[in-house]
């Protein structure tokens, strides 16, 4: 082959590859320069997620305050509408109960109105047949004793609803002593002492132990309830009946 020839191939060659390599150079100069902007880009979007992020976060934390605010905002509405109403409807229990004192204190007065009425026709009962029955010499026979016990019925009868339980526990003592008496007392026996001591001891009071006074017994409770001046010592300690 001629040297020149040889000559030419061979430039042709060196310049192919020189031409070669500067696509190549070129080629990489540009890929890196893809990547570079790839590298930028993604900077740029990972800044942008960071500050929407961020965003997004101080939005949330400023939403989870106004709805606290809000919240507590209603709690403290809902305690103050609570107490509001605690206190009507203390004030309104408040009313009912003075309400209802007022009307039990009606009853009462009514009731000691109706006792102050009636007390005086029991105590008389046990006053004209007990002891003044004795006084005035009368017979303790079986005809006293049926007096005694339909007086004490008859009152029960009519005003019996009005005594307090004291006075009524007691009256209920004198009427069964007394009807147990009456079956005892046959006709021509007359009450012995110590059943007439039993009589006295419901209506002034059992004798106490001291032997000098007696205790509270029926008409002891119905001077009380009606306010009589006479303590029960007193009246105990007299023999009143």
């Amino acid at each position: 082959m001629p040297e020149s020839v040889m000559t030419t191939l061979i430039s042709a060659g060196v310049a192919a590859v020189v031409a070669l390599l500067g696509t190549m150079v070129s080629t990489w100069i540009a890929l890196r320069g893809l990547e570079e902007q790839a590298k930028v880009k993604q900077d740029e979007l990972e800044a942008q997620a960071k500050l929407k992020k961020d965003e997004l976060e101080v939005q949330a934390k400023v939403k989870q305050d106004e709805l606290e605010v809000q919240a507590k905002l209603k709690k403290d509405e809902l305690e103050a509408q609570a107490m509001l109403k605690k206190d009507e409807l203390e004030a309104a229990a408040a009313r009912l109960w003075v309400e209802q004192e007022a009307m039990r204190q009606t009853q009462l007065n009514e009731i000691v109105k109706k006792r102050i009425e009636t007390y005086p026709a029991l105590y008389e009962i046990i006053s004209v047949y007990g002891q003044n029955w004795e006084i005035v010499g009368k017979a303790r026979e079986h005809a006293w004793v049926t007096s005694f016990l339909m007086a004490l019925i008859e009152n029960d009868a009519k005003h019996g609803a009005f005594f307090s339980q004291i006075v009524y526990d007691w009256h209920g003592k004198l009427r069964v002593f007394l009807e147990d008496l009456r079956r005892e007392l046959t006709p021509g026996r007359m009450a012995a002492n110590d059943e007439m001591q039993k009589l006295y001891d419901i209506i002034q009071g059992p004798v106490l132990p001291s032997g000098n006074v007696r205790g509270p017994g029926l008409s002891t409770y119905i001077r009380d309830e009606l306010g009589s001046s006479i303590t029960p010592s007193e009246g105990a300690a007299k023999g009143i009946s």
